[in-house]
């Protein structure tokens, strides 16, 4: 469509990019969910939340891991 040319390891950090936003908003997706719940479910959310970003990164992640990704991956420019 558009033809642009690009070297292997360009595509290769596009799509590492791409991967770290598609991973922030979808943290943030989820962890806005949880802000949504009774304050009483919310700890229980926010755990699954980190339980769930953990499993995607392989590395243990709590809540400001999580609040981290969000930040740093979500952020235009």
């Amino acid at each position: 469509m558009f033809s642009l040319s690009a070297t292997p390891e360009q595509m290769a950090r596009v799509q590492v990019a791409l991967r770290a936003r598609e991973l922030g908003w979808e943290v943030k997706r989820r962890w806005d969910a949880t802000e949504t719940l009774p304050p009483i479910e919310q700890a229980a959310a926010r755990a699954a939340v980190d339980a769930k970003v953990s499993e995607w990164t392989g590395k243990t992640v709590d809540d400001q891991g999580v609040q981290d990704i969000i930040a740093t991956d979500t952020q235009f420019g």
